[in-house]
């Protein structure tokens, strides 16, 4: 399974054993680190069977190797003392980076004491750093219009995707033709369970300018809308890599997932109805969709400006 291949605690490499020619064991074969790796490989099957992606599980796997190899010990025997040696080395990295990594491990030592492998969770006052609230990035209309006025199949398809749909990359590589429905009185995108994030499906609308755009595409008759030339499926992160690739390469600085960024901000625009907006995004917490959708400086403008002043008329004239 993903745990047994990618964990990569106890490595096996050839080499002469004493007197043979056999393969030999060259971690440390004693009872605290074979325990330790049974735990964190029923840990990340553990994930699996829960639903959670597999690059989630493999993230969990490297983060716990990584701390293993840090700490010097075997998991089941880190302290609360060498946890916090282990935090303060990763002052290099982002707060945000530092969070996840930090989340990992505790999610792993809270399991370990609720199945009885060890006695108190040594991550439990582990120092989170404080992550800040960020404003929503979408690409300006000029931009987009340059990105995509200069791109070629599919890329130009997939940023109108993400920026009239809001498609996320993970779903634009696992859409299928079967789900792209143009036919319907409505025409929609069912962003399917197994091709987003959070497993939450959703139906999108497509607009009027994207169907044209999709019924004049080369898409295959079935399977999946979009493969490599070859035939093979698009790689994880096959379709934002190109997608920056052209971005970046017109001048254009905002990463593919400001396209995104984009279509909420235009979504929440329309009615300033945050909840419709959500049921686009796909959001399952009001606050990300917040993150998301931008609010247009001039509507800031519009609201300063209709506050009363607390000036009299004489000074307000004067002004």
């Amino acid at each position: 399974m993903l745990a047994n291949s990618r964990i990569g605690m106890i490595s096996v490499v050839p080499g002469p054993a004493e007197g043979t020619g056999e393969t030999r064991q060259v971690t440390e074969n004693n009872a605290a680190e074979i325990a330790s790796v049974k735990a964190v490989r029923k840990h990340v099957d553990r994930l699996l069977m829960e639903g959670k992606s597999e690059r989630t599980a493999e993230v969990r796997g490297q983060t716990l190797a990584r701390l293993r190899k840090t700490a010097g010990v075997p998991l089941l025997e880190v302290t609360a003392e060498q946890l916090y040696d282990w935090r303060a080395g990763l002052a290099h990295l982002s707060d945000t980076t530092v969070a996840n990594y930090i989340s990992n491990v505790a999610c792993f030592y809270r399991w370990c004491v609720k199945e009885k492998l060890i006695g108190e969770n040594p991550a439990e006052d582990i120092p989170v750093p404080k992550l800040p609230s960020r404003q929503p990035h979408p690409i300006s209309e000029a931009e987009l219009w340059h990105a995509i006025s200069y791109a070629q199949y599919p890329v130009r398809l997939w940023l109108m995707l993400a920026a009239g749909c809001g498609l996320r990359q993970k779903e634009i590589r696992l859409l299928r033709v079967d789900a792209i429905r143009l036919r319907d009185a409505n025409p929609h995108i069912e962003v399917r369970y197994d091709a987003t994030k959070g497993k939450t499906e959703r139906t999108v609308p497509v607009p009027p300018w994207l169907v044209s755009e999709l019924e004049a595409a080369d898409l295959p008759v079935t399977g999946l809308a979009f493969r490599k030339v070859d035939g093979k499926p698009l790689g994880r992160e096959w379709v934002s890599k190109q997608c920056n690739q052209h971005l970046h390469g017109m001048g254009i600085t905002n990463p593919f997932h400001s396209l995104r960024h984009r279509y909420l901000s235009q979504a929440y625009a329309v009615d300033h109805d945050i909840r419709v907006v959500q049921a686009l995004a796909g959001h399952k917490h009001l606050q990300t969709t917040a993150g998301y959708a931008a609010i247009d400086s001039k509507s800031f403008a519009r609201t300063v400006n209709a506050i009363p002043s607390p000036l009299g008329p004489a000074v307000r004239e004067a002004s």
